[in-house]
Order: structure tokens, then C-alpha cells, then sequence
């Protein structure tokens, strides 16, 4: 037996497995021991190796195959081995190499090992990792990155980027891959939009609420209590269409496929009665087999047309082309295409808008001479309004953080055309320069008049915008309005690199205007947008701030009403990115922390915290502000997440909300309150992705979890990928570590009450990997391990007031840099190094 426990460098196997120890041939085994994990190498008959571990958690490198023939190994051995990022089976033809290295996994660790254990358990299992121990993955829910919407961009860059997502860890998930894939492959659309999801096809046999593309999957026109129509050609007939100039062949595979050797081919609807304002949109997708190869350019596009109560004729401004119109216009049609979608809306035109629509029309090709075609559609739907503002401030801050993190400028140069159109739009579209904050009276139903009290739903209005996706949040909600004005600081930064960095730079280009007619340029500079900051986080304090309660209320309606829920989720957001003023900080924390008590709220003092693991989602019962297919009010307080129920990531924005405004002993409870939860839950015994479920369901009072398609007050697993945000607050909030400029690594840590010491290992930025260690006056990175040639600027923040003339001291010698003093900090601006940094 050898022990592997301070191997500088690699070491061929083949020098251990060399004759006298393991002869080939001879079935022996190898074993040794490093830092907890067992490894047993044995070479079989006819030179296989078989490659096992044990103990500890995957994530260290512990040892390469790059390797010898007949190679075998365990699942989670074998990704280990090969390094690469897509798992593959193929025997490699090289020695086994061991490497001593570090822990690839983020280490979490403080003066306090009960602490680390269960935060470190908490980080594992909501990293979602494939072979992970424990990992809460599950084959009907996404892991973070993979698989998520938009919605998800920003917060996972203080869920993944702060560390290393690479092969090892995270095998067949390279999660910076696929954050630099959604961030560029959401499309942006004319107008500056940022889509929710991909613009690509759906399954053929999808319903109507099937997918992500230009908003939320819901509501739809099956959600419109019939009052609009759509088609999804999922049965065996044509659902009341006919055809002029064409023949049908056949409905199968949820898709109607049709051909024609004649001019003018149609696709006519049966006879509707829809209030346009119940369908702004019409979204479509076709696809074409075969189109004539004679057809002109302008015979290679398809017309929709539209019949009116008042206008019951085909005219032709009452049609619009697929080259023009859609959010995103379609190329000139081209046989054996994929199915493509096209997103109309249909709300900007003047003869569609006010209207009552009668009958819809598809021409597939605009032929004025015989064409040979072929074609099938998936889908036609009358359809709402479900864009989501917040998606665009989510993109801009996203892109931005992701470059100040890895320093990838080619990556923000290929994203720079999106980002301004974008921003454009929130500041025209959305009137962010006008208000300061968004306003989504643009968006059709988005008014937040869902409902006119209990049973008195208004359908076609009150569409949500947000994370809160059945609560009617109205036209100028307090959520989109923080996004907004951190995407403007975000975007201020990318700016002033771009300026900083002409070569990077793009054509400034231009978006089309609200009207959906002429267009509006991009003008802004990084000092443009930095004299937007502090007026926008003005605005939103007026806005939303409700002197009567002494909070922010959620949102505006379109009647101009506050809706003053408790907002707790809300108010944490706005206080972590430092909207209210130092007065006003403090009346929301004495809220949720029961030293001041709200009349009316439905939950007050000590039970906004009663289910542990984070503070409820609202305070107060939300009676009537619902989707108008969601019944809301008849779900009793607090048994929904949305209504008094309760999200881990929600701990994230608390302890980050806290530490803004001095707050660390609220902090340290939220935060130790949540993992006390994690070891109750961990002590009953439920394991990988049911750790959760079984000790739920053998505690029903304690509430009911929701998610995988099931409806709950609390929302930890499954499809709240985002939880992984809470174990991520040790390195974000309570050390501090963020990139807000090009090059330069901010760590201002505050140390929790009742610990001396703090840290966290494995940081990943610009290809250093830093170990980062806090203790009173002290900054220590002397365990990190910086690239060769790589530069950067540490920013030190040292709490406390320290007094003039105190110095920072570098390994012992005074630091290099720059000194500022403020009343509660002492910050040092001074070259990289893996040194310790002291105040003194």
C-alpha cells in the first residue's frame, strides 16, 4: 500500500504499477489515500485497469486516464479520468497519470467545522451535479444552466461564474458553456426585446402552453375562457380550415401538411369572433419540404390576412408579410427548412387593433404564377401578450457580469449590437429615460387588473412579468424597476471598456420604434447612462415606497393604486441594490424583524420567518391581484410560495440586503436559521433528488413542497434551480467578492458574529484560482494559485473605522497601492497577489 498525499507534479502509474508490484497479467490491486478519498487501481487479466474511489465528494482531480487499453471504471471514475467535458467510452492508449491538485469544488470554511459541514452538504446538493453526492438532480427538472429560461441569466452568475464550472466538476455540464450558449442563442428582436427562451420549434404534438419563446408559456388562447381561438393540428383533421388553391395531405404527427402546384395558394380559417385586445399576438410555425425552385425572392414569403366585423374582405392592408412584420423577420423561404416560428404583434397594426377579428388567412407562398410546394404547420395561435420586461435588463447585466468576471472580450464584443438594442428598448420602448424606472404599458394586459375582486376575473389582463408568474403585477412593478437600474450601472461598465477598447467596438445600431414603424438609434455613453444611475434609484424610491406602511409595495396598477402586499422578496431585492436611504433601509428590516408590526399583514413578527430555511415571499394575504385563470384567493395564507410561502433563494437577497446597510447580526440569522433547517432536514435521512420530499412528507404540518408539477407553499427543489443562489451568499455577500470593473476583484468580506475566521477556496477569476481567508484586520490569499502573466487589481475592503494613518501591510511590508478612508471602511486598491493582506 502507498499513500498519495504530497505528489508534486504528476507520477506515471506505470512506475507503480511496474513489475514486482502489479505484474501484468497477475489480477493485483493498488490502493492509496489523499485528503479522505480512496483509490483502488486494479490491472486484470489481458492489462485492464479497473479505476474505483471512495470518500469524499467528486470534484477533485484526483487522478487522469488518459489511458491504457481496455480501461474500465465506475460512472463517476471514469468522467473523472478522461477529462473531458462529454463523457465518452472510448479506451484511451497512455499511461495512468495522477495529479496533486486542489479541490475543484468550492470550499466553504470559517472557525466553526459544524457550520462548514452543513454548508458545504447544502452547496453539493443544490449544485445539481452530475455524480455529485447527494446531488438533488433529477431527470424532470433542469440543473442550474441547463435547460432554464432568461429568467435565470443574472442569478446565475453569482450561482456559477465565482467558480470552477468546468468538465471535472460538473461532468457533461460545462456550465461557462453553457451560460456564453443561452446568453447569445435568446434571440433580440427588432424592436430591442429580449426573448424569454429560443426562438426555435416546437415538438410537433406540444399543446398550447408548451413552450418559452417571446414570453411565458402562459397565459394562452387556451387559457381565454373562449374567448380566442388557436390551432395545433394534433388530432386527425383540420380543425375547420380549408384550403383554396391547394390540397391537403393529411393531419398526422401533430402536424397538417399540405402542397400545391397552382398560383396563390391559401389556408382559410373557420369563422371567429375575437376581440383583438383577447389576441395581440399571432405566433405561427411552418415549415416548408419543398418550394419550387423557380419562385422568386419575393414569391418566397407567406402573407397573413385578416378579416374584420367591420371589414368582412380579404384587403391588403389587412395583411402583413413574413419578411417585415414578426419580431423577428423570416428569411426568404427555402424547402427543407426546419419548422420555423413567427411571433406577429399584431396589437401595432391600426387595422387589427380595436377590432373584432372574423377570420384569419395564411397564404404560404405569395405566388402570382403556378408554384410546385410543399408544406406543414405545426401550429396558429391567437394568442397574449406574454413578454417579460425584466428579461432585458436581465441580459444586459448578465453579458456584463460574465465579462468582468472571465475578462472574455471577444464574448462581449459578439454580444455588444444585442446589449445596446436592448438597452434601447428599455429606455424607449419600456420609458426608462422618461420615468427612470420601466413602465410595461407597452405590453397588452399587463396592467395588473387581473381580477376585480374575488370571482370577477377580467380576462386578457393582469399577465405577470416576473419570477411571480400567477400574480398580476401591473405595469410598473418594483422588481423590473431595480433590474433596470442595475442593467444601467451594468451597462455604463460595458461602456466605458468598449470605450476604453475601440476595437472590440460595433456599429451603433438601431431599433424599431414603439410604433413598430421607422427606428431609433442607439446614442448612449458611459457617462450618459452613469447620469441615469442615481435618478432612477430616485424615481423607484418614489414610486414604489409606501409611507403608510413603511415599505415598498410590490407594484403600480394601471389605476394607479399601489399594491401593497408585504412584499418581502421585493423590498429585499430593492435594499440589496441600494435603493432607499439609510431611514428608510432600517424601517423595512425593523419590519422583518418584528420590531415594528404592519396593520393588516396576515403574517407579522416572528412567523415571516416560521418556515426556516428563508422568510416568506409576502406578509399580507393577496386577495384578488391573481392571473385571471389562477384562483389565488381561495388557496388559504400561506399555502402557496407566491402567497405567504417561501423560495430558498430568497436567504441569498436577505443576508445580501442585510450586510448592505450594517445589518450583520439580522444576517447571521437568516443565515444560520436557514442552515439549522439543512441539518433537521439532512438528520431525518432522505438522500439525492428526494432529500427534501421524504422529510416533507413525514412532517405535513410543516407545509407542502412545490414543484414537479405539483402546487405547494414552499419551493426548494425541482424546478427552483435559482436555490443554489443561498450557499452562494458565503462568497458573494458575507466575503464580499464581486467584479464591477474590468480587471479589478473586490473582497469585502464582513465576518459573522460569534466566528473568527472565514473563507472560502477554489475562486475562479481570469484563470487565477484564489483561496480567500478573512479574519479580524486580516486578508489572506496566500493559498491561491495565480496564471502566469495575468494581471489584476484587488480591491480590499476592511470594515470597521479605522483611523487615519492606519496602514495595510503586505506579507508584512506595506502593500502597494492606493488608501481611502470611509467612516466604516478602510479599502486598499493594490496589484494581484496570493500574499496576506493586514490592517494595522
Amino acid at each position: 500500500m502507498r499513500a498519495i498525499r504530497h505528489l508534486a507534479g504528476p507520477v506515471v502509474l506505470a512506475g507503480l504499477l511496474g513489475p514486482g508490484l502489479l505484474p501484468a497479467g497477475v489480477p493485483r490491486t493498488w490502493a492509496g489515500e489523499r485528503d479522505g478519498i480512496s483509490l483502488r487501481v486494479t490491472r486484470g487479466a489481458g492489462g485492464s485497469v479497473d479505476l474505483a474511489w471512495s470518500g469524499g465528494r467528486p470534484g477533485f482531480e484526483v487522478f487522469r486516464a488518459t489511458a491504457p487499453a481496455g480501461l474500465t471504471a465506475s460512472p463517476a471514475a471514469r468522467i473523472a479520468a478522461t477529462r473531458e467535458r462529454q463523457l465518452s467510452d472510448a479506451p484511451p492508449g497512455a499511461p495512468i497519470v495522477f495529479y496533486e491538485v486542489g479541490p475543484r469544488w468550492p470550499q466553504f470554511f470559517s472557525s466553526d467545522a459544524t457550520h462548514d459541514d452543513l454548508l458545504n452538504d447544502l452547496f453539493v446538493r443544490h449544485a445539481r451535479a452530475e455524480y455529485a453526492a447527494d446531488s438533488l438532480k433529477r431527470p424532470d427538472a433542469a440543473s442550474p444552466a441547463w435547460g432554464t429560461v432568461a429568467l435565470w441569466r443574472d442569478w446565475e452568475v453569482d450561482e456559477l461564474l465565482w467558480h470552477d464550472y468546468g468538465a471535472l466538476n460538473y461532468p457533461l455540464e460545462d456550465r461557462r458553456w453553457f451560460f456564453a450558449w443561452f446568453t447569445q442563442a435568446f434571440a433580440v428582436d427588432r424592436f430591442g426585446y429580449a426573448f424569454s427562451g429560443g426562438s426555435g420549434p416546437e415538438p410537433p404534438t406540444a399543446g398550447a402552453n408548451c413552450c418559452f419563446h417571446a414570453g411565458w408559456p402562459f397565459p394562452s388562447y387556451a387559457d381565454s375562457r373562449g374567448l380566442s381561438a388557436g390551432w395545433e393540428w394534433n388530432g386527425l383533421n383540420q380543425e375547420g380550415w380549408t384550403l383554396v388553391n391547394a390540397r391537403s395531405d393529411g393531419v398526422a404527427d401533430g402536424e397538417w401538411r399540405a402542397s400545391t402546384t397552382k398560383r396563390d395558394p391559401q389556408v382559410v380559417s373557420p369563422v371567429l369572433g375575437v376581440d383583438a385586445f383577447q389576441a395581440p399576438f399571432v405566433d405561427l410555425e411552418i415549415q416548408y419540404d419543398a418550394i419550387d425552385p423557380f419562385a422568386s425572392t419575393a414569391e418566397r414569403r407567406w402573407r397573413f390576412w385578416w378579416q374584420t366585423a367591420d371589414d368582412p374582405s380579404w384587403t391588403l392592408d389587412k395583411s402583413v408579410t413574413s419578411d417585415a412584420f414578426p419580431l423577428l423577420p423570416v428569411a426568404p423561404l427555402a424547402g427543407g427548412t426546419v419548422l420555423a416560428t413567427a411571433h406577429l404583434p399584431m396589437h401595432l397594426h391600426p387595422r387589427w387593433s380595436g377590432r373584432t377579428i372574423t377570420r384569419v388567412r395564411l397564404d404560404p407562398l405569395e405566388s402570382e404564377s403556378a408554384r410546385t410546394a410543399r408544406w406543414r404547420l405545426n401550429f396558429l395561435r391567437l394568442d397574449y401578450d406574454t413578454r417579460m420586461s425584466i428579461n432585458n435588463p436581465i441580459l444586459v447585466r448578465a453579458v456584463a457580469r460574465k465579462f468582468l468576471w472571465d475578462g472574455d472580450a471577444t464574448y462581449l464584443g459578439q454580444q455588444l449590437t444585442r446589449l445596446r438594442q436592448a438597452t434601447q428598448f428599455m429606455l424607449t420602448h419600456l420609458r426608462g429615460a422618461e420615468f427612470g424606472f420601466l413602465d410595461h404599458g407597452w405590453f397588452v394586459g399587463h396592467d395588473g387588473m387581473g381580477f376585480a375582486g374575488p370571482d370577477q376575473p377580467r380576462v386578457g389582463h393582469g399577465i405577470q412579468n416576473n419570477w411571480f408568474d400567477l400574480v398580476s403585477t401591473g405595469p410598473r412593478d418594483l422588481e423590473a424597476a431595480v433590474r433596470y437600474f442595475l442593467a444601467l450601472q451594468a451597462m455604463a461598465e460595458v461602456e466605458a471598456f468598449v470605450e476604453a477598447h475601440p476595437e472590440i467596438d460595433q456599429p451603433r445600431p438601431s431599433v424599431s420604434g414603439p410604433d413598430g414603424a421607422g427606428s431609433i438609434p442607439y446614442l448612449e455613453t458611459a457617462a450618459s447612462l452613469r447620469a441615469r444611475i442615481e435618478p432612477s434609484r430616485q424615481a423607484i424610491h418614489t414610486e414604489f415606497w409606501n409611507p403608510a406602511t413603511g415599505r415598498y409595495a410590490g407594484w403600480r396598477r394601471a389605476d394607479g393604486t399601489l399594491a401593497d402586499y408585504g412584499a418581502v422578496f421585493a423590498n429585499l431585492e430593492a435594499l440589496a441594490a441600494g435603493i432607499p436611504g439609510p431611514d428608510e433601509a432600517r424601517a423595512v428590516l425593523d419590519w422583518l424583524d418584528g420590531r415594528r408590526l404592519v396593520p393588516g399583514d396576515t403574517s407579522q413578527g416572528a412567523d415571516l420567518y416560521a418556515n426556516g430555511f428563508a422568510v416568506r415571499m409576502n406578509a399580507r394575504k393577496n386577495d384578488f391581484d391573481w392571473l385571471w385563470g389562477w384562483a389565488g384567493w381561495t388557496v388559504p395564507f400561506p399555502d402557496q410560495v407566491e402567497d405567504g410561502g417561501s423560495s430558498l433563494h430568497a436567504a441569498f437577497f436577505d443576508v445580501q440586503a442585510r450586510l448592505r446597510y450594517g445589518d450583520a447580526a439580522g444576517a447571521w440569522a437568516a443565515w444560520t436559521r436557514m442552515l439549522d433547517h439543512h441539518r433537521t432536514v439532512r438528520a431525518f435521512g432522505g438522500s439525492g433528488a428526494d432529500f427534501y420530499r421524504a422529510y416533507y412528507a413525514a412532517h405535513p404540518g410543516l407545509g407542502a413542497l412545490q414543484g414537479c408539477g405539483v402546487p405547494g407553499a414552499l419551493g426548494l427543489d425541482c424546478e427552483f434551480v435559482e436555490n443554489l443562489l443561498a450557499p452562494a451568499a458565503w462568497p458573494v455577500a458575507w466575503l464580499g467578492i464581486a467584479t464591477r470593473e474590468d480587471g479589478l476583484l473586490t473582497i469585502a468580506p464582513t465576518l459573522p458574529p460569534g466566528l473568527t475566521g472565514a473563507g472560502v477556496r477554489s475562486v475562479a477569476w481570469r484563470g487565477h484560482r484564489l483561496d480567500v481567508a478573512h479574519q479580524a484586520g486580516a486578508i489572506d490569499l496566500r493559498g491561491s494559485t495565480l496564471a502566469e502573466g495575468a494581471a489584476g487589481t484587488l480591491e480590499l475592503v476592511f470594515r470597521g473605522a479605522w483611523p487615519a494613518g492606519t496602514r495595510v501591510l503586505r506579507d508584512g511590508t506595506p502593500a502597494p497601492g492606493e488608501l481611502t478612508w470611509a467612516p466604516d471602511r478602510l479599502t486598499l486598491r493594490t496589484p494581484l497577489a496570493a500574499a496576506r493582506f493586514t490592517a494595522e
